[in-house]
This record gives structure tokens, sequence and C-alpha cells, in this order.
């Protein structure tokens, strides 16, 4: 696991164990050709009007097993980094993206008030395009690549604007994305957390939230 700090961007990066990486690589290859993506069944839970610039065109559920295996792995290392357990899985599913196609700028901003989100990286061909962050600091804006690497996964806020660019390896390029919200005892201690000593405050800002104790 490490952390980083960048213009006041904050991930971490974990290495995940127990996932069968090419499984996951070929059945989610497999969903996609067969034309089952978001866009055509509209299950994604915070699914509403699509457009052009969200990735539901790239988006294709996950067979269970593979989804559970998944599930378990992220929440060690989640839990891991927090000391507790901190975050349910609100929504996972897998990402599409064939030579020279790209994912435009995007957030998974989903209205929760206690939520991060990860992408996961099964594979990383060459030349695929790495994953960039947008954000703000100090008044300007900071574009930050980070060189992805196979087996790990990505956790951030889930309102951090991110893209990557356009695949030029050749090959279909496949992650895994999710969101998670904290765990009403998580929540409880964010809420009452007066000092901002819980690792959680580094990903969203001091400034950056509003909690609400009855929400």
């Amino acid at each position: 696991m490490s952390l980083e700090l960048i213009n006041g961007l904050f991930y971490s990066s974990h290495k995940l164990e127990g996932i069968d990486n090419e499984r996951l690589i070929s059945e989610t290859i497999r969903v996609r050709k067969e034309g089952n993506t978001y866009l055509s069944n509209k299950s994604r839970p915070h699914h509403s009007e699509v457009d052009v610039t969200h990735t539901f065109y790239e988006d294709v559920p996950l067979p269970e097993d593979v989804e559970q295996q998944f599930k378990a792995s992220a929440l060690t290392a989640i839990n891991g980094l927090f000391g507790t357990e901190s975050f349910n899985l609100h929504e996972v599913w897998g990402h599409y993206i064939p030579p020279l196609e790209q994912t435009m700028v995007h957030d998974h901003a989903g209205g929760k008030d206690i939520q991060l989100s990860c992408v996961y990286y099964p594979h990383v061909p060459e030349n695929a395009g790495n994953l960039f962050f947008i954000c703000e600091a100090n008044g300007k804006r900071h574009t930050h690549e980070l060189e992805c690497k196979a087996g790990y996964l990505y956790l951030f806020s889930s309102d951090l604007l991110h893209y990557t660019p356009r695949n030029g390896s050749g090959v279909d390029r496949v992650s895994v994305s999710a969101n998670w919200v904290a765990t009403p005892q998580f929540r409880d201690s964010i809420v009452n957390d007066i000092e901002y000593s819980n690792p959680y405050w580094y990903f969203v800002g001091k400034s950056d939230i509003i909690l609400h104790k009855d929400g």
C-alpha cells in the first residue's frame, strides 16, 4: 500500500491478491462484445439520463464470481487502510476500452456524503493509456498522470475528475471501477472526528465536505 499527495490530490494504491485476472479480462470482453452494457440494460443504481460524456457506453456487468473475488480482495485492502470495517460496496462494473478509444473526463459523485471510488487494473497493456486525475489547488487546475500497474487498485475521492487517453496498445483494455459508501459505524466516527484524525480526510479535504449527523 502507498499513499500519495500531489498538488492537493490524494489517492492510495493497493496490491490486490486472490483475483483471477485472466478470467476477469476475458469475461469483461465477452460480455461487452455480446452487447450487454449498462447503456443497454440501464441497471446501474444511479443510472438516469445518459449523455455522451458518461461511461455507460464502456461499462459492463461483471459475472457474479468475478465480482465477489474483487469485492473480497478490495475490502481487505480498504479496511486495512482505515483499520476497521469502513465501507460497503455500492456498485461495481467492468470497463472496456477497445483500441483507439478513450474514457472522457468524468467523476463518480453520487450524492453520498461519505463515499470513495476506485479503479483496479487486471492488466496494463503497453501504450494503453494511464489514469489522469484533475484537481484544483492554489487557485490552479492541475493534471496528474498516474502510471498504472497490473494487479493494483487505486482509491480516491468520488468527486475527483479523471479520464484515460486513447488506447494505443492495439488490444482491448479492461479495468474495474467501483463506488464505496461508509458503513453506519464508520460514518458516525467521521461525523464526530472533530480533530480530523481519520485518514478519510486526506481523500476529501477537511473543508470540502458537509456532514449531517441526522442524514
